[in-house]
């Protein structure tokens, strides 16, 4: 449920953008690291908008992706470490 909250605040958003950058007719002229290209400034405003949400959403994935891992050594871990204190546990007192 929350993802799908998440997911429609973004499309409004994206949606919001496109409304505001469609006010925007002007032609500029974007120049990047190998050229350079003439465009509407609604169509570059929503081109940055959708390339800044893929690199979020890679750096997310990736810290998720490196969280996850550690949630399971963690698991394995503590698994372990149950098992030696539930064999401590159960051995017989030498008393």
């Amino acid at each position: 449920m929350k993802a799908l909250v998440i997911l429609v605040i973004v499309i409004v958003l994206f949606v919001l953008a496109l409304i505001v950058g469609a006010q925007n007719d002007q032609v500029v002229l974007a120049h990047y690291l190998i050229g350079q290209v003439q465009l509407r400034l609604s169509w570059l405003m929503a081109l940055m908008f959708l390339f800044g949400f893929i690199v979020a959403c890679l750096g997310f994935g990736f810290f998720y992706t490196k969280t996850r891992f550690q949630v399971g050594q963690l698991r394995r871990q503590l698994r372990k470490q149950q098992r030696e204190l539930y064999k401590f546990q159960s051995k017989p007192n030498g008393d």
